[in-house]
């Protein structure tokens, strides 16, 4: 597994050297979790940064560009739940972790008949999304997503609905650039050389 920063796709969001935990404090930045194949660790490890993240009071965003075997397998909301969990109670007084899908996202869910939250436009617009004017400490958002639990080039194969990479890159910046302060982790959908849902390699359209 690799954790590093983008380069592409973070080119919009300001940028983080380290994330400093010997000074107990958690710095604002787009950092990159890869791992190639399922079950390795990639959203346990993002969960654990995400409630460290809370931990230290700083709010954080989990960006899943694409995601398959969706909703059964929604590793936004993953994130969201395990990290409640691991926040203290007196730190729940800020509120719990939101997940959001982007409009590929909630086609996959709607058609397995499940709730999908869309995410607001603007990052101020809580007080219609989540029910209080004051942002909620953790941002798990969606951005695309197929049923079928299959390589994302191979759900589309199957599923239709597909995304270039322009098309998930651009998605990928503007959900950054809703959020440009919070400590942002981006789960990719596999190691440096998985296939994207158009079948070019990862590293080449994200880096």
């Amino acid at each position: 597994m690799l954790c590093a920063k983008f380069s592409n796709i973070a080119s919009t969001a300001p940028r983080c050297d380290a994330i400093s935990a010997h000074h107990g404090a958690m710095r604002s930045g787009v950092h990159v979790i890869w791992g190639s194949n399922t079950g390795v660790g990639k959203t346990l490890v993002s969960a654990g940064l995400m409630a460290a993240a809370r931990r230290r009071a700083c709010a954080a965003l989990y960006l899943k560009p694409a995601q398959t075997g969706f909703p059964t397998d929604a590793d936004g909301g993953f994130v969201a739940r395990l990290s409640d969990r691991l926040v203290p109670a007196v730190q729940m007084s800020a509120g719990r972790a939101v997940e959001f899908h982007g409009a590929h996202a909630r086609e996959a869910a709607q058609k397995d008949g499940r709730l999908s939250h869309a995410m607001p436009s603007e990052a101020g617009a809580w007080f219609f999304a989540h029910g209080t004017e004051a942002p909620p400490p953790l941002v798990c958002e969606t951005l695309f997503a197929w049923q079928t639990a299959v390589g994302p080039h191979l759900a589309v194969q199957y599923e239709g609905r597909p995304v270039g990479d322009d098309a998930l890159v651009s998605a990928t910046r503007e959900a950054l650039a809703r959020e440009p302060e919070r400590l942002t982790i981006v789960e990719t959908f596999g190691g440096v050389a998985s296939l994207m849902p158009s079948g070019s390699l990862q590293c080449d359209a994200l880096l």
